[in-house]
């Protein structure tokens, strides 16, 4: 090849480099890429209580990160902000039917009831109260070991995420 033939090689490769860096990258979503966590639990057991993890995170346009949240960046960056603090983490076990409530950031609660559990799923209502007053009240299905995330009530120039996994 020719002096001016392998500039326009490279010339070709580094527009082509250069697109696919510049190129937008594809929306996260609430549940993208959720990375599994393996539970062994010994062969024909039935499980007949589900543990649910719920991490209250305040999130703001500060930038700032907490380091317990850096793997959850990318499924948090959904809710336009950019900035995400841990504000309690709190965990219950929970048989069909049962009800447990915890903390849910300033002047709110969370309450959780078990509707249905098999291996691989629970099915969990999800209540977000202020007061006895419900400000959010639906019934989500959480996969075992992978994080999902409910924007919850704005407060103070942001707004209250909830971060429930089912394990």
């Amino acid at each position: 090849m020719t002096a001016t033939g392998n500039v326009m090689v490279r010339s070709l490769m580094a527009l082509c480099l250069g697109a696919a860096l510049m190129s937008p990258a594809a929306p996260a979503f609430a549940q993208a890429r959720p990375v599994p966590v393996k539970h062994e639990q010994p062969a024909g057991a039935q499980q007949t209580k589900a543990q649910v993890e719920v991490m209250v995170v305040k999130a703001d346009k500060s930038g700032k990160v907490d380091p317990r949240l850096k793997s959850l960046q990318r499924q948090l960056s959904f809710t336009n902000f950019t900035g995400f603090e841990v504000v309690s983490e709190d965990s219950v076990k929970l048989s069909k039917g049962q009800s447990d409530t915890v903390p849910g950031g300033p002047g709110y609660k969370v309450k959780l009831k078990l509707v249905s559990l098999e291996a691989s799923r629970a099915s969990v209502r999800l209540q977000i109260l202020r007061g006895q007053e419900s400000r959010v009240d639906t019934t989500v299905k959480l996969p075992s070991g992978r994080a999902f995330i409910v924007k919850g009530p704005k407060v103070n120039g942001g707004a209250l995420i909830y971060v429930m996994t089912y394990r």
